[in-house]
C-alpha cells in the first residue's frame, strides 16, 4: 500500500493558461479508483503527472512506479502471446495465460499477430500486460473505446478483480462495475467519494439539492439572496456550506459539508485554485455512523479531519478514526 499525495500542484502547457492551479489530494494504491469529468478537465493530464510523464515541479509525493494504458507496442508483427510474455519477462508463462484467459485471449487468438488482432482483443492483451507485471501503479485511461457491450461487461468483471489502478472512463456503467472511489475533476472542484460512479453522482446531486434548500430558507428568513448558508471556514479563499441533504433512499437526511472557493469568476482552464481541504460527509444513518469502506462513507483529511472530531494528525493522512480517509482539495 501506497499513498500518492499531490500538493499545491500547478501545471500548465507551453503558452496556455494554467490547467491545474495549486491542487492537493491523496489516493491510496489499493483503491479501484474511477477518474471522471467532462472533456478538457484534465483527466489524461493528471494521469502523465501522476506517472512523471510531465513535470509537476516536486508537487506529487511518494509516487510509485507507474505503468500506463494504453502504450505503444514495440513491434505489433509479433503474436500477442509473444508480446504479452515480453512484457514480463519474469513472469512465469502459467501466469502469463492466465490472466488472458480470463480476458477472453486463448490459444488461437494469442498465437495471431498483435497487429492482426481487432480494436477490442488488442485492448485485452494490453490490459492482460499490464497486471501480469504485478509492479506498478496501473494508469488506465479510456479502454473501452475499442470495445463492445460484451467486451466492456468482460473487462468490468476482471478490472473488478484488481486492486490498485486509476482508471479514465465516460462509461458510467462500467465505472459502476469495476471501481470502489471515484475522482471527479469539475470545472472549480474536485471530489474524491468513496463508492462507484452511481454513488457519487448520488451524492452529488443530494448536496447540490441540499444547498438550494437551504439558500432558499436563508431568503426567506431575510437574510438576503447573498447569504445562502455560506459561512468562512479555515483556509484563505475558502468558504464552508453545511446543508441538511436528503438520503438516497427512504429520505433519510445526511450533513453534507463542501468546501469551496470564495472567488468567482474563474476561467474556463481555471480548474482548481485555492488548495484547501476536502469535502467532507459525516453520516447521520446511525449514531455510530457507517462502517468504514461503506459507500458515502467520511471523507477525512486535515481540517476536514479536525470537523469530524477524529483522531487523525494533520501529517497522518492514511486512515481515520470514523472510516474516512484520504485528502482532496483545490476549489472544493
Amino acid at each position: 500500500m501506497a499513498q500518492i499525495s499531490v500538493e499545491h500542484l500547478t501545471f500548465a502547457y507551453d503558452g496556455g493558461d494554467p490547467l491545474f492551479e495549486d491542487v492537493c489530494f491523496s489516493i491510496d494504491t489499493r483503491w479501484r479508483l474511477g477518474l471522471t469529468g467532462r472533456n478538457g478537465r484534465g483527466k489524461t493530464t493528471l494521469l502523465r503527472l501522476l506517472a512523471g510523464r510531465l513535470p509537476d515541479g516536486g508537487a506529487v509525493r511518494g509516487r510509485p512506479a507507474c505503468v500506463l494504458f494504453p502504450f505503444s507496442v514495440p513491434d505489433p508483427s509479433l503474436p500477442a502471446g509473444q508480446l504479452l510474455r515480453a512484457f514480463a519477462p519474469d513472469a512465469p508463462e502459467w501466469r502469463c495465460a492466465c490472466e488472458a484467459d480470463r480476458l477472453g485471449l486463448r490459444g488461437e487468438t494469442l498465437a495471431r499477430p498483435f497487429a492482426a488482432l481487432s480494436g477490442g482483443e488488442q485492448v485485452k492483451c494490453m490490459l492482460a500486460a499490464l497486471f501480469v507485471q504485478e509492479e506498478g501503479y496501473c494508469l488506465i485511461d479510456e479502454p473501452t473505446d475499442h470495445l463492445d457491450a460484451e467486451g466492456r461487461a468482460c473487462v468490468s468483471r476482471y478490472l473488478k478483480e484488481k486492486d490498485g489502478f486509476l482508471l479514465v472512463s465516460h462509461d458510467r456503467d462500467f465505472l459502476d462495475g469495476c471501481v470502489d472511489h471515484m475522482l471527479a475533476l469539475g470545472r472549480e472542484e474536485v471530489t474524491l467519494c468513496r463508492g462507484n460512479y452511481s454513488t457519487w453522482e448520488r451524492e452529488k446531486h443530494a448536496a447540490e439539492s441540499g444547498l438550494r434548500r437551504a439558500g432558499r430558507a436563508h431568503r426567506h428568513a431575510g437574510h438576503g439572496p447573498g447569504a445562502g448558508g455560506v459561512r468562512r471556514a479555515a483556509g484563505p479563499g475558502v468558504s464552508e456550506r453545511r446543508t441538511d441533504a436528503a438520503g438516497p433512499a427512504g429520505g433519510r437526511g445526511r450533513d453534507a459539508v463542501f468546501y469551496v472557493s470564495a472567488q468567482a469568476g474563474a476561467g474556463a482552464h481555471n480548474l482548481f485554485a485555492g488548495c484547501g481541504p476536502a469535502q467532507h460527509r459525516p453520516e447521520k444513518e446511525s449514531a455510530a455512523g457507517p462502517e468504514p469502506g461503506a459507500p458515502g462513507a467520511p471523507v477525512c483529511v486535515g481540517r476536514a479531519a479536525e470537523l469530524c472530531g477524529c483522531a487523525v494528525a494533520p501529517a497522518d493522512r492514511s486512515a481515520c478514526a470514523k472510516g474516512g480517509y484520504g485528502n482532496a482539495g483545490g476549489r472544493t
